[in-house]
């Protein structure tokens, strides 16, 4: 089968499009494999590009974890879905409606020389959000004072806003702890943000069913609601830097836009 590598500021995807009947092909176990750093293609994450089951969509959506499990919706991975089919002239549309399990995303492209440069995701998601008690996860935190949201915005997100320099904080210790905390029964998502200023904000993400990652785009639209709802971001145009690149989210009436690059890294034949 022919796939493509692709990856959003870093956070890095294999891609099949296949007809339906062939989704059963794409087992939990073959799919952990296929993502594999060292014994597979190597990936975050692994993404079937469906034809449309409706008619107002142009294309369906299935995102799966480097774990094998189903995520509902990934702000990186469906950029990349948009700069596929139109690089790949399976559409001509530069306005797309994508099929997910988070409901249906409006995506737009950006070309220049007739080749896919940004993708813009228009989430129409109203977020559900609740701000955490410290004591909550005080038990993780080892005592430290953070301030917590939850986050629902088609997927899970704990945001948790670091005062020190957020390169030196132990990602790797308290992301997979707060991942499967009880307060998560689909576990989550897990978003470490340092604020610089009321438009700017750095983030490392602990991405669930993953581990950390260098981007995360819904997790990015997470953080700016977060911050918006807490007053210590405006709502339009905030830059979110990452390890693999920065992304531009916006709070609109219809929803939140995120902005950022798609590539193909490489295709080939499993």
């Amino acid at each position: 089968m022919k796939f493509v590598k692709m990856h959003g500021t870093g956070n890095d995807f294999i891609l099949f499009v296949i007809p339906d009947k062939k989704q059963a092909f794409f087992t939990r176990p073959l799919i952990k494999k296929l993502c594999a750093r060292y014994f597979g293609i190597g990936a975050d994450g692994l993404i079937l590009v469906l034809p449309s089951r409706h008619k107002k969509t142009d294309f369906r959506m299935r995102i799966f974890n480097a774990d094998g499990n189903e995520a509902e919706m990934c702000g990186n991975g469906i950029r990349c879905l948009g700069k596929l089919v139109y690089d790949y002239r399976l559409t001509r549309k530069k306005e797309l409606l994508i099929e997910t399990l988070s409901g249906l995303i409006y995506i737009k492209l950006f070309t220049k020389n007739n080749k896919v440069k940004k993708v813009t995701v228009n989430i129409p998601n109203q977020p559900k959000i609740t701000l955490l008690p410290h004591s909550e996860l005080h038990d993780i935190l080892d005592n430290q004072k953070y301030e917590i949201i939850k986050i629902l915005l088609g997927n899970p997100h704990c945001v948790i806003f670091i005062p020190s320099n957020i390169n030196d904080f132990p990602v790797e210790k308290y992301g997979p702890l707060i991942e499967r905390h009880q307060l998560f029964p689909q576990r989550t998502n897990v978003e470490f943000v340092q604020l610089l200023n009321k438009t700017s904000i750095k983030m490392r993400v602990w991405e669930r069913g993953v581990g950390e990652t260098l981007a995360c785009g819904t997790g990015a639209c997470a953080t700016v609601v977060a911050g918006i709802a807490t007053n210590k971001l405006r709502s339009h145009n905030v830059k979110v830097s990452l390890p693999g690149g920065n992304l531009m989210v916006s709070q609109q009436n219809t929803g939140l836009s995120l902005t950022g690059p798609a590539k193909i890294v490489f295709e080939g034949v499993i």
